[in-house]
């Protein structure tokens, strides 16, 4: 039976039928529900036990995707406190220049 390449997903022929941990098939699905967690698999299931991927191997695949996808998080949660302090810096000297020129308005008037 063949199973998705990984180069079109939209190729992929899941069916609920198929065992969990079968190759290529479950981790297809898997890779449209969680980014890209697809692995390099063989065009075709021969039935040998290296065409089939244990639940630790899945599990270990998950886990560093869960990894890279909480840097991925840190990094934009560091980005957006970075960007809200230049924004408070930025009000801060807006300020400081309205009051400046407030005070020049009233010592001119």
């Amino acid at each position: 039976r063949p199973v998705c390449s990984c180069a079109s997903l939209s190729a992929c022929r899941w069916r609920p039928a198929v065992p969990l941990f079968t190759a290529g098939t479950d981790l297809c699905r898997a890779s449209r529900d969680s980014s890209s967690l697809c692995l390099s698999l063989p065009r075709r299931l021969t039935g040998a036990l290296s065409d089939t991927i244990s639940g630790e191997k899945l599990w270990d695949v998950i886990n560093d995707q869960r990894r890279s996808m909480d840097r991925e998080r840190e990094q934009h949660n560091k980005r957006i406190e970075e960007l809200q302090n230049q924004r408070d810096e930025y009000k801060k000297d807006r300020d400081a220049f309205r009051t400046e020129r407030d005070e020049w308005k009233t010592r001119c008037e």
